[in-house]
């Protein structure tokens, strides 16, 4: 089952501070074991945008916080039309290995991914749909993604029309790498929607038309974080309870 903004949000949620401090007071909380959380999307979603929010508030209630953007670090240059196929594998290998990287270091409660590996299925098959590249050529690709969709704990999928990634894709901070003419971009598009049925069970369905600085834009935010904090209250260090 994929929920659609079904969870509690954090205004029905209230957290005792059951969490120990550290020397300068800030209370801290932890999560007995690290947890992926994958936001996947079509181009310009706001994907990005909505982990360095979720960051801030997690760090905020003192959990320790990363986050993966492997498609930021990928130099611009690398970018043509006829070499989406060798970015997105570089991209893919990279968030692998960031994951690895991240875990062994113990150094985060939660870990935010953005162009992670749900995302690389549909890039793959919408470039194969697209007519870019062949299924021969996306086939390795694929599978090593799928070979490790499992380490992924929450899939939140962030939803837009076609005509706002367009849009959005001409503004300042727009993906590096969008693409933007629409016959492209509607297999793209249309892989996310085969991608949705594929999604585990339990994963997040989010609007994302809303602008930054809207009302609906934080009932997101306050979504996605509720969603997990209701999946993980059990085993952290503080105690959850529903006081609607």
């Amino acid at each position: 089952m994929i929920f659609r903004g079904v969870f509690c949000t954090l205004k029905n949620l209230k957290i005792k501070n059951s969490g120990r401090r550290d020397g300068d007071g800030k209370l801290k909380r932890k999560v007995s074991e690290m947890k992926l959380i994958e936001l996947c999307g079509i181009f310009n979603a706001g994907k990005f945008n909505l982990i360095g929010r979720l960051k801030e508030r997690f760090s905020e209630e003192g959990y320790r916080t990363h986050s993966i953007q492997a498609d930021r670090i990928i130099p611009g240059e690398f970018i043509d039309r006829k070499n989406y196929l060798g970015r997105e594998l570089s991209i893919l290998t990279e968030t692998i290995r960031s994951v690895i990287h991240v875990r062994d270091a113990h150094n985060a409660d939660f870990l935010f991914i953005h162009r992670g590996l749900w995302d690389a299925i549909a890039f793959f098959q919408g470039l194969i749909d697209g007519g870019l590249i062949s299924k021969e050529q996306a086939s390795p690709g694929i599978s090593l993604a799928e070979s490790y969709t499992e380490w992924i704990d929450l899939v939140i999928l962030v939803e837009i029309p076609i005509k706002i990634s367009i849009e959005r894709s001409c503004l300042p901070g727009a993906a590096i790498d969008s693409i933007r003419d629409e016959k492209s971009l509607e297999a793209l598009f249309n892989a996310y929607e085969a991608l949705k049925k594929r999604l585990p069970e339990g994963s997040l369905v989010i609007d994302g038309t809303p602008r930054f600085g809207t009302k609906a834009l934080e009932r997101n935010l306050d979504i996605i974080s509720g969603a997990i904090l209701s999946r993980w209250d059990c085993i952290c260090s503080v105690a959850i309870e529903d006081t609607s």
